[in-house]
């Protein structure tokens, strides 16, 4: 996650919550306009942030796990000979099949 403060920006800070768990204890220092904090998660689940300086303004970061899906198609194909010499315009007797292709 990036965190980037604007160029008209007040100096801010990213410090992890208490209960942030996962024992990622993370502060970024005072962060003047223009600069940017990045911190990687490796673990699902919340973790609440607020600025030191501001301490109203405060957030979370929720790391949900990663799901994947799998699609298989299966498609058949059923093919049938007629043949025109012996069924002619007569569909439906056991030598001719009620449809041709």
């Amino acid at each position: 996650v990036v965190w980037a403060l604007s160029v008209d920006a007040r100096p801010h800070t990213v410090t992890a919550s208490p209960i942030a768990g996962a024992g990622i204890l993370a502060s970024s220092g005072t962060l003047q306009p223009g600069a940017t904090y990045s911190l990687t998660f490796n673990s699902v689940g919340w973790y609440p942030f607020f600025c030191s300086i501001h301490p109203v303004m405060v957030g979370a970061i929720n790391v949900a796990p990663v799901t994947t899906t799998t699609t298989t198609t299966i498609s058949t194909t059923t093919t049938t000979t007629v043949d025109p010499l012996r069924c002619g315009a007569s569909f439906g007797n056991a030598a001719c099949p009620a449809s041709a292709p």
